[in-house]
């Protein structure tokens, strides 16, 4: 977690030049069950390539497109 004062706007600034997609991804990469479950298909695909359907499970429950779609 960031040690940002979440009431500084200042400490923002970035995120408005963002787009859509950027945004969401500022939120994603910082949601913990987001990350949980990214790391969890990491974890499988290290032993195993991973099955369509954990990739589009994942990218519809996310709304997310990966490398892996």
């Amino acid at each position: 977690m960031s040690g940002r004062n979440w009431r500084d706007a200042g400490a923002y600034a970035e995120l408005a030049s963002l787009d859509a997609a950027g945004f969401a991804w500022e939120f994603l990469k910082r949601n913990p069950e987001f990350i949980s479950e990214l790391r969890a298909l990491r974890k499988i695909e290290r032993r195993r390539p991973l099955a369509r359907q954990e990739r589009d499970e994942f990218a519809r429950r996310w709304g997310v497109r990966s490398r892996w779609s």
